[in-house]
């Protein structure tokens, strides 16, 4: 009597364990993609720490940009928009980056600088 009770939970707690494995599959590795770039102005010079933000509705990196003007920010693949700051510039925005797994994109920003637009865009 007892070796079929056993038995019986045995097999209720391997059908228990096998339908949570079936209806919690394991998540699926997310596909990355990178955007890299350099953030220079209309004379040519590099902008060391500007703020770079590409986004969407699920997704937000942030970085700033080096020395040299450049950066690199790894996000899931997907189409985003990208966001530049800097004081004394006006903000770049671009939509529509799309980006793909394995694949890095590269965009070079020229930022205007504030004191030759009364309005920036």
């Amino acid at each position: 009597m007892n070796l079929t009770r056993l038995t019986i939970v045995l097999i209720i707690t391997s059908l228990a364990l096998s339908a949570e494995v079936i209806s919690n599959p394991p998540a699926k590795a997310q596909k990355t993609a990178k955007v890299i770039g350099v953030v220079g102005d209309e004379t040519g010079a590099v902008i060391p720490d500007a703020s770079v933000t590409v986004q969407n509705d699920e997704t937000t990196r942030k970085t700033v940009t080096d020395d040299g003007g450049e950066f690199e920010i790894e996000l899931p693949e997907g189409v985003y928009r990208i966001i530049v700051e800097k004081r004394d510039f006006c903000k770049y925005k671009q939509e529509g980056l799309e980006v793909r797994a394995d694949k890095k994109e590269q965009i070079d920003i020229i930022l205007q600088p504030q004191a030759t637009h009364r309005s920036c865009p």
